[in-house]
């Protein structure tokens, strides 16, 4: 299986660097086709992550991804559609600081290609 390749081509950097806000869209959503990489067998390794993360801050899958983006150095703004349930739970993220955890391989991280 090979993993996504980063293509940003120094943007996060520049934008952190400028103080440029990023808002990401659908930060849940892996890919059109496939939906959410939530409980998605195809994002095994990141489930087994988020599910050690969901019992350490007692908050949900999706919360846990919200906290991560809202944790990165470039201060995003996630941008989501959602259902008030939705919302609810993606507000547990406010709940949550995460650290840096040195078991949490970074390959775990990256979406798996097809």
């Amino acid at each position: 299986m090979a993993y996504s390749i980063e293509r940003s081509a120094g943007v996060l950097d520049y934008c952190r660097l400028k103080k440029i806000t990023i808002q990401p869209w659908s930060p849940i959503q892996a890919t059109r086709e496939e939906g959410s990489f939530i409980d998605n067998p195809h994002y095994e390794e990141l489930n087994k992550v988020l599910d050690r993360l969901v019992k350490k801050y007692l908050v949900n899958k999706s919360a846990i991804a919200i906290a991560w983006l809202l944790r990165h150095p470039v201060h995003m703004q996630p941008i989501v559609g959602a259902s008030i349930q939705h919302l609810q739970e993606l507000a547990e993220a406010s709940k949550v600081t995460l650290t840096k955890d040195p078991s949490v391989k970074r390959k775990a991280m990256k979406f798996p290609r097809k």
